[in-house]
This record gives C-alpha cells, structure tokens and sequence, in this order.
C-alpha cells in the first residue's frame, strides 16, 4: 500500500462543528412521540495520519457520531466536513473511498456466503480499480499486510476464527486505500488473547500507511494506549477533550476523573472502584437543564443546575465544566 504524506498532522481531514442529532421516538405502550438527544452541539477534529479516541458511557452518543462522520446520517443540525468540504454534498461512492468503517463484530460484518477473496476485493471491484488478476494481487497484499496466510483467501468466515476474521474486515476497509478508518469499539466481540493482536495491527498499519483513525472504545487503557487525542463524550456533549496523556493524567472534567477511577487494578485487595456517580442514569429522552452532569456530580453547585458551562480552554485542553481550574 502506498503511504499517506505525513503532512500538517494538526489540519482537520474530517471535522465535526456544532453537530446536533435528533430522533423522533415511540415511548409507552400507546407510542407517544418523543426526543431521543442523541447529539447536542459537538465538535471533533480528526487530523490527518492522527489516532483520535472517542469514550463515553454506552447511550452517550459515540456509535451516531460515527455514523455522521461516515456520511450514513444526516445531522439535525450543525455539520460534517471532508477537507473543509461538507460530506452531505459529496457523492456517497467519494467519501467511502476516503473514509472506511472497521465494525465491531467480525461476525456480523461479514457475508457468510462469500469467499474471503470476493469479500476483500469487492471494494475494488464496486469502485471500478483494476481488473481480476489485479484484483487478485491486491487482495493477497492486503492478507500479507494484516498477517493472514494467502490460503484464506478461498475460505469462508465461518471456518475462521475471531480475530482471523476481524483482520479480513480491516483488510477490506483498506483495499481502497482510505484516509481515514472509522474503528467502533472494534475488539470488544474478540477474545482477550485476541484483542492485543489486533490493537497492535492498527498501530502497525497506522506507522506503515500513515491512515488516521477514530477509534471509539469504553476501555480506557486501549485508548490511552491506541490514541494521540481524546474527546470524552457525555449525554451527547463533549465534556472534555485534548491531548490523551494530558487529559487521563490530569482530567479536568468531573466525568473524565470518575471514568479514570472505573478502570480495574490487578491488585486484589483495591476491590471494586467507587465512582462516587449516585444512582441517576442519563436519560437522552429527558437531558437535566443547566450541566448535563449536575445530577451524578459531587461538585455541582446551584449554578450548575441552572446554567450550562461553555466549553473553553484549560490547561491546553477544551473543557465543559464551569469549576475545571
């Protein structure tokens, strides 16, 4: 594969400004109508030949935002650019040439009917590049680029293993040479002995291809470890968002430091974490007024339940917190 220019690393490839997305939903059993806030107001950056991390709880919005930035939704409001361009005035066929998802279940994500050679190569064939036996070449690189032998290529998924078949899903998602690899949650359906495997296949063809990524995850530890940058995502906002040492090594949002406190120590006497969250869940059905957070907070304040926090910068990162120095 022929490798990306390492050029400005800090120019936004893929950019999300004030994105907002709403969904029209049945609640109860006489299907009254009301609004899922999915996203409200978000701002992402994905530069060019960058690992971005994305985190947040289940239900806060990671997987719409995925979608809006592959240009399968539409946002409610705000936009989605390719290069300062906006992805919802460019042919679909375009931006699936410069942006590829990576999906997280290699067993769902895969035809299992289809060859591993017809799976992989379809991309080529769908955007018209080369013929059969360049075809052929081109899909035998991408085995030997993710590590399978070239006799998979005339097997089917179901006589591979999870991580043998998530590595066919990442081969496809390059054989158009993408800029960017849109990854969510892309080893949670492996196994832990897997896992590692393919953490370090992104890395290895992210310094080898130089192919930017989101990469989306609730484990904390894969993403301080996979990512440059990292945006913490809460009820639909992005609460905190910088440089990913920076950001798990000092957070500066509530929600960031109770996320840190989650991750489990191999140390047997430490127990369970106490997040210090209460008992209130949040509701994109129902969002609070003034700070999102406020109702799981320790430090929240009148202020914060009536006033919500503008996102400014503290410490070299954007925070959404009114207390955050």
């Amino acid at each position: 594969m022929t490798a990306i220019p390492q050029t400005d690393r800090t120019a936004p490839l893929v950019e999300a400004t004030a994105v907002t997305r709403h969904y029209r939903v049945s609640t109860g059993a006489f299907g009254h109508k009301a609004t899922l806030h999915a996203l409200s107001g978000v701002d992402l950056s994905i530069p060019r030949g960058a690992v971005v991390g994305l985190v947040g709880e289940s239900g806060s919005g990671k997987s719409t935002l995925s979608r809006l930035l592959l240009g399968l939704e539409t946002p409610t409001a705000g936009r989605v650019t390719l290069e300062g361009r906006p992805i919802a005035e460019i042919p679909r066929k375009q931006v699936a040439r410069r942006i590829q998802p990576v999906f997280q279940d290699p067993y769902s994500s895969l035809n299992p009917s289809w060859r591993v050679a017809d799976l992989i190569g379809l991309p080529l064939a769908v955007h018209g590049i080369g013929d059969g036996p360049s075809r052929a070449r081109r899909v035998r690189e991408l085995l030997d680029l993710v590590g399978l032998p070239g006799r998979v290529a005339d097997a089917y998924p179901a006589a591979l293993s999870g991580g043998q078949r998530q590595r066919v899903a990442i081969a496809r998602a390059l054989a158009i040479e993408p800029e960017v690899l849109i990854c969510d949650e892309p080893t949670s359906a492996l196994d832990v002995s897997v896992q590692a495997q393919i953490l370090n296949l992104l890395l290895d063809l992210r310094r080898e291809t130089g192919v930017a990524m989101l990469f989306i995850s609730h484990d904390l530890a894969v993403v301080e470890h996979m990512t440059d940058r990292v945006a913490v995502l809460y009820l639909g906002r992005v609460v905190e968002q910088g440089a990913t040492a920076e950001v798990f090594n000092a957070p500066k949002h509530p929600y960031t430091a109770a996320l840190k406190a989650s991750v489990l120590t191999p140390d047997d006497a430490a127990g369970l974490p106490d997040l210090a969250l209460g008992t209130v869940f949040p509701n994109p059905l129902d969002p609070p007024a003034g700070c999102r957070f406020h109702p799981r907070c320790l430090r929240a304040t009148d202020r914060c339940r009536t006033e919500a926090p503008a996102t400014r910068d503290v410490a070299g990162r954007r925070v959404e917190c009114h207390w955050a120095e």
